[in-house]
């Protein structure tokens, strides 16, 4: 959870459409003998309807949606921040793990959440999705919509100016021991590898793009 909570910080560094976390700590009560059965660190999410709101919008369910559908930036952004933290487990098709939010002009805006089976959070619980044909959470795939060099540039600026930021992040969870920060450092070193420079984002993310389940994210 504490690694979760932290990767929802780091999301928020690069954009305000993201979820805002709280870390807490859970205590589980036997419901019969009303005796103490554990304690486990949690994490108190902010609703979506709440986000919507911040972002002066509204939460709508629109199943079935594709990328064309969404505001260009923000699905880019989305689909980089999901690449970033190692997550394919979501799906705009399905509406699995994604709240689209609509504003005044009718703007659909796609926010990720629930990162608890990526790669930057690795719990040892995770598989990926046999379909991706992946060998393991920590391994990215990038789901997102074509893109020119140019354009995943622009959006990759936003992550490099907040590098800096991401580390000291890490750095400052109390909560994390040394070797789980340095295990997050180096899979957010390795990110910023991919987007270096538009060579790199044109191997990764042009010529590297696979068809991925497109029934599943669109």
């Amino acid at each position: 959870m504490t690694k979760e909570h932290l990767t929802y910080k780091l999301t928020n560094l690069v954009t305000p459409f993201s979820f805002r976390a709280r870390l807490a700590r859970a205590t589980y009560i036997d419901a019969k003998t009303k005796k103490q059965v554990s304690q486990h660190a949690a994490v108190w999410l902010e609703h979506e309807n709440d986000v919507a709101r911040r972002l002066s919008g509204r939460d709508v369910s629109l199943p079935r949606i594709e990328f064309k559908d969404l505001d260009k930036d923000s699905t880019t952004l989305m689909m980089l921040l999901e690449y970033f933290v190692g997550n394919t487990d979501y799906s705009i098709w399905a509406l699995h793990n994604v709240v689209i939010v609509q504003d005044k002009k009718r703007t659909l805006y796609p926010v990720a959440y629930d990162f608890d089976m990526s790669g930057m959070v690795h719990p040892p619980y995770a598989i990926p999705d046999p379909r991706l044909r992946m060998r393991a959470v920590t391994d990215r795939l990038y789901r997102g919509p074509c893109r020119t060099v140019d354009e995943l540039n622009t959006v990759a600026e936003q992550f490099r100016s907040k590098k800096a930021d991401m580390i000291a992040a890490v750095d400052s969870m109390k909560e994390l021991n040394g070797s789980h920060k340095g295990e997050m450092k180096d899979y957010i070193e390795s990110f910023f590898k991919t987007i270096d420079k538009p060579e790199s984002i044109k191997k990764t993310f042009v010529d590297g793009r696979k068809s991925s389940g497109d029934d599943v994210t669109r």
